[in-house]
């Protein structure tokens, strides 16, 4: 069923290139993010992390995984967006905990 699912939201994405459960919610973490892209796209495929999605929502996948549902109903059933759900207070703390989970990961 997994496998369903994953094929189901990569061919979704591949409809939708465009979409972005996260957008620019995360820019503080995304500049280290996108500074260490290679390295994370390493670990994305290890994570068993979709490669359509986009490279923002994979980071936040892979360092949240808790996001998972959210992220799914974003891209198949036309979910809300992180910022629709969430103030911009916990924006920025998600935002930081990106950051320190990076940091840590990266040196």
């Amino acid at each position: 069923m997994i496998n369903v699912r994953k094929n189901y939201i990569n061919h979704q994405v591949d409809l939708c290139q465009y979409k972005s459960y996260s957008e620019d919610c995360l820019p503080k973490s995304m500049v280290l993010a996108r500074q260490n892209r290679n390295k994370l796209e390493d670990l994305f495929v290890n994570h068993d992390i979709p490669e359509n999605l986009s490279f923002e929502d994979r980071v936040l996948l892979f360092i949240c995984p808790a996001f998972r549902k959210l992220i799914e109903l974003y891209y198949v059933h036309g979910g809300q967006k992180m910022i629709q759900m969430y103030s911009k207070k916990d924006i920025i703390k998600i935002d930081n905990i990106i950051l320190m989970a990076l940091k840590k990961l990266f040196g």
